[in-house]
């Protein structure tokens, strides 16, 4: 299973408003201090496809750039 963080997609497209505040609060939890793109999310899905997962079972693979991660 995918679990993608926020993904800049035409769904939240203010976030390419430096001076929309939920932009700033986003950008400061996520730790690679940048908005994944679909891409990312591409390429977890393609390794979870391919011979190189598999002996990957039942996963949860979040693709956040950290925003996760409790300080």
């Amino acid at each position: 299973m995918i679990i993608p963080g926020i993904i800049d997609t035409g769904l939240i497209s203010f976030i390419k408003d430096e001076n929309h505040p939920m932009t700033q609060v986003w950008k400061k939890r996520i730790k690679l201090n940048y908005f994944g793109q679909a891409d990312d999310v591409a390429k977890a899905v393609l390794f979870l496809a391919s011979d190189d997962s598999s002996y990957i079972t039942g996963q949860q693979t979040v693709v956040d750039g950290g925003y996760m991660i409790i300080e």
